[in-house]
C-alpha cells in the first residue's frame, strides 16, 4: 500500500537562488523535491502549493493558516507532513505548530543554511532526512520535530544559535534526540510529555510584547506596553529572573492588567522562584504578579502566551497552565 507524505515549502534559504540583487526564494515545493534524487519504497510525496515568504516576515495569521493546512493534509490521509521554511524564525514557528498539533502523525520542519546555488547546499539533504524521519514509526506521537544537518530536535528545545553555520541549530541542555545515518534514523531520547494548546478557531489578533532588559535600561518602553494596546508582556530579564530596581511599580501595574511572563535572557536554565529577595529579584517580581516561565526562552514564551490568549485564558489561567507544564 502506497504511503502519502505531504511537503509544503514556505520559501527561505532552502528555496533561494542567487540573482544580481542577492539570494531570494525561487524554488517551489515541486522544485525542491526534484532536487532530492531518491527512491523511497512505496511512498507518494505530494508537493503542496503555498505562497513563499521570508521567515522574518511570517505573521501569526500565516502560522494559523499553515497549522490549518497541516491538519487538512493529515485529515486527507497524509502519514507525515514536512514543512520547509527560512531558518530565521524556525524555532518559533515549529513551537507554535507543536503546541497546536493534536495528532500522532509526524510533522517535520526543516530549512537550509546554504542557498541552492552555493557549493555544499544543505537543502536537499535536509529534505531527504526529513522524509526518512517522517516515515519512521519512532517519530509517531513525538509532536513537531526539527531536522537539520542530519540531527533530529524537538520543537520545544531547538534554537538557532549561529547566523550561517551548518550546525546552527542546537537544543540546550538536551542536544538532539536523534540523528540520521546511512539512510536510517536513530531516536535515542523521547520527551516524557508534550504540551498542547487548543488550536484557536481563528487568529483574533492578540498582541504580546517582548522586552529584553539590558544594563542601566531606563525601561521607558514599559509604558508603551499599555498605551499601544498589548494584551500580554514577556520580560526577558537578567540571570535567574532579575530586573533593575526602578520602575517596579510600573511592572506591578501592568501585571494587574495583563499576563506578564518572566524569562531569562541567558538562553538556558530555569527562571528562579525562591532564591533572591532584593527589589527586582525573582521573588520580588513574583510577589508583584509576574509569572515565571521555567526554562522557556522569551521568544517561545511569547508564542505560548499568544496562543493561550487566543483561547481566552485570563491571567490566573495562564499562571496555572505555566505552573502545570513548565515547573
Amino acid at each position: 500500500m502506497t504511503r502519502k507524505i505531504s511537503f509544503i515549502s514556505l520559501g527561505g534559504t532552502i528555496s533561494s537562488k542567487v540573482s544580481s540583487t542577492g539570494a531570494s526564494p525561487a524554488l517551489d515545493s515541486s522544485d525542491l523535491l526534484s532536487l532530492v534524487n531518491a527512491k523511497i519504497g512505496e511512498v507518494e510525496i505530494v508537493a503542496v502549493p503555498y505562497k513563499p515568504a521570508p521567515s522574518a516576515s511570517l505573521t501569526f495569521q500565516e502560522l494559523h493558516d499553515i497549522a490549518a493546512l497541516v491538519k487538512r493534509e493529515i485529515a486527507n490521509g497524509s502519514e507525515g507532513v514536512i514543512l520547509s521554511q527560512g531558518t530565521d524564525t524556525l524555532e518559533e514557528s515549529s513551537f507554535y505548530l507543536d503546541l497546536v498539533h493534536d495528532s500522532d502523525v509526524p510533522v517535520v520542519v526543516t530549512g537550509a543554511m546554504r542557498n541552492a546555488d552555493l557549493l555544499g547546499a544543505d537543502g536537499p539533504s535536509n529534505i531527504l532526512s526529513s522524509i526518512l524521519v517522517s516515515l519512521d514509526s519512532e517519530s509517531w506521537g513525538m509532536g513537531v520535530l526539527v531536522v537539520m544537518n542530519d540531527e533530529i530536535h524537538t520543537a520545544r528545545y531547538v534554537r538557532k544559535t549561529n547566523t550561517s553555520s551548518l550546525s546552527a541549530f542546537t537544543s540546550y541542555p538536551l542536544g538532539p534526540i536523534g540523528w540520521v545515518s546511512e539512510g536510517k534514523i536513530r531516536i535515542v531520547m523521547k520527551p516524557l510529555k508534550r504540551v498542547r494548546v487548543k488550536f484557536p478557531e481563528k487568529e483574533s489578533g492578540k498582541k504580546v510584547s517582548l522586552l529584553k532588559v539590558t544594563l542601566s535600561d531606563d525601561l521607558r518602553l514599559l509604558e508603551s506596553v499599555e498605551t499601544l494596546g498589548y494584551d500580554g508582556l514577556i520580560l526577558e530579564a537578567f540571570g535567574g529572573g532579575h530586573m533593575p530596581n526602578w520602575n517596579l511599580d510600573v511592572i506591578k501595574r501592568i501585571a494587574g492588567k495583563m499576563p506578564v511572563i518572566l524569562c531569562s535572557r541567558t538562553g538556558s536554565g530555569d527562571v528562579l522562584i525562591s532564591t533572591y529577595g532584593f527589589p527586582g529579584s525573582e521573588r520580588d517580581l513574583i510577589s508583584r504578579g509576574i509569572i515565571p516561565a521555567g526554562d522557556l526562552s522569551g521568544a517561545k514564551a511569547r508564542i505560548l502566551l499568544k496562543l493561550l490568549l487566543e483561547n481566552g485564558y485570563g491571567k490566573d489561567e495562564v499562571l496555572s497552565f505555566v505552573e502545570r507544564h513548565f515547573y
